[in-house]
């Protein structure tokens, strides 16, 4: 009886060891995810040239979108889903993460003007409206339609991009994430944009900071991982993420007092010849980044009754 109530003691502390050891474990894990291909590029080549082989704790890299997300998927073996809006998918994905990198291609708020009416029409209202024409793993494509087209399509933003930004961080206050980098791809106009916009989200959270990059320089990008990555493993508080916020708000020399300037706001573009966009459609065709079934006449009449309104 004695021996058995001895084994029976044994098996509760090594289960409850187990517990702990998992717990341990687990807290040890920095998981990075990556919200698009172009944020992706300086992790996944960081990857590539080792950077991550000799931390102190394990560091897994989640893809949660990328055009060409299988290729990634067979490199590092992680791969969570198609993203088209980044906050909700971060929200319902929180436990995920501890580093997110947000592309602006995503996060920015774009505004589309006509010519005739002179109004303006949020590219997540577009996207709507794309999503439910087609599909939700399909939206991602008129981005890439907008971004390509930039010379034929207006892009503009104003102060609502700051509104409908912090509204999304808002959703992110209560969770898991530490901190997230927010990428700029543009023009040293955005980054400089951007930077401003780091005070007002780090402030709706205490363990949560927003950095910007420019992507336009690649060999900064592997500087600026890798000098991350050194941060990080370089502190002895590898259980615990909480300093991280502290860590890289000192090393990014981000200003205690940012104030907000308003954007200026231009809606004189004219939507795109339907006829001078063959060259782009077939090049979206051809690296499957839209449905053969899809034709840009359609989502353009889907956009002008939302523009009248």
């Amino acid at each position: 009886m004695k021996l058995k109530m001895i084994l029976i003691s044994l098996i509760v502390l090594l289960s409850i060891g187990g517990l702990f050891y998992k717990e341990n474990l687990s807290e040890t894990v920095v998981r990075i995810g990556v919200l698009s291909e172009t944020a992706s590029l300086p992790i996944i080549d960081a990857y590539d040239q080792g950077l991550f082989d000799n931390m102190a704790f394990p560091v897994e890299i989640i893809v949660y979108s990328t055009e060409n997300a299988m290729l990634y998927d067979a490199r590092i073996n992680f791969l969570d889903g198609f993203l088209c809006e980044p906050a909700s998918f971060i929200v319902s994905h929180k436990a995920l993460s501890d580093f997110v990198i947000i592309s602006s291609t995503y996060k920015e708020l774009y505004l589309i003007g006509s010519r005739n009416n002179q109004n303006t029409v949020k590219l997540n209202d577009v996207k709507a409206v794309a999503m439910g024409i087609y599909n939700y793993n399909q939206c991602e494509f008129f981005l890439d339609l907008t971004i390509q087209a930039q010379s034929a399509i207006g892009i503009s933003m104003d102060e609502i991009l700051i509104n409908d930004t912090l509204s999304r961080v808002e959703l992110l206050k209560d969770n898991t994430l530490d901190f997230g980098i927010f990428t700029s791809p543009y023009s040293d106009y955005l980054l400089e944009h951007n930077t401003k916009l780091i005070q007002k989200m780090s402030g709706l959270h205490p363990t949560y900071a927003i950095l910007t990059i420019n992507k336009t320089h690649e060999t900064s990008q592997i500087d600026f991982v890798e000098q991350l990555l050194a941060k990080i493993n370089s502190t002895s508080e590898t259980k615990s993420l909480k300093h991280y916020n502290y860590l890289i708000h000192r090393y990014f020399k981000v200003p205690d007092q940012v104030k907000l300037s308003k954007l200026p706001l231009s809606t004189t573009f004219d939507l795109p010849d339907i006829n001078a966009m063959d060259s782009l459609l077939s090049w979206l065709y051809n690296t499957e980044r839209i449905p053969s079934k899809f034709k840009y006449f359609d989502l353009v009449t889907e956009l002008i009754p939302l523009q009248s309104h």
